[in-house]
């Protein structure tokens, strides 16, 4: 079984992207829970002081857009595996594209996001586009350690039957 999905984006996602996704998947997720770090504290408040706060409730899983390039910071992905929370980054060309595409590749991913929260904490997933059809077609992907998502769940033992359980 797989537990209930939690998402918790972060300032640089947009607020809407967590209020849609709940919207478009309410009836078929009706545990989907999502939250903007808005609805935690002050926005432009340091990933070093709201990260641990998410910790406390247990089960998050934080989309960010942030890639941790500021070499002043603590960068998010090292805070998120101190803390044992797993993170989707969205890649810079992602990012790039704004709401309505990152909207898309979430929902092209969602039967892969379903399951994260049976990975092991804390792993890093990247939500990025790969090339298909010779260079012609991006299509969103979802990888971990620049593997793909399905390629490293099998490498890692990570199996789900069909029912989307582990198995």
């Amino acid at each position: 079984m797989i537990p209930p999905l939690k998402l918790f984006f972060d300032e640089c996602c947009s607020r809407r992207l967590a209020r849609k996704i709940v919207e478009i998947y309410a009836e078929c997720y009706p545990d989907l829970e999502t939250r903007h770090l808005s609805q935690l504290c002050a926005l432009g408040t340091r990933d070093p002081e709201w990260l641990p706060m998410l910790e406390k409730e247990k089960g998050w899983i934080v989309l960010t857009a942030d890639r941790g390039r500021d070499p002043k910071r603590e960068k998010l992905p090292a805070i998120c595996e101190r803390l044992g929370i797993t993170h989707i980054s969205m890649t810079p060309k992602l990012v790039s594209e704004r709401y309505t595409i990152q909207k898309q590749a979430l929902l092209t991913v969602w039967p892969q996001i379903i399951k994260i929260p049976l990975l092991p904490k804390p792993t890093r997933v990247s939500l990025g586009f790969r090339m298909v059809d010779n260079g012609l077609t991006r299509m969103p992907w979802l990888s971990i350690e620049q593997d793909a998502f399905a390629t490293w769940c099998r490498s890692n033992n990570v199996i789900f039957e069909n029912s989307g359980g582990p198995k």
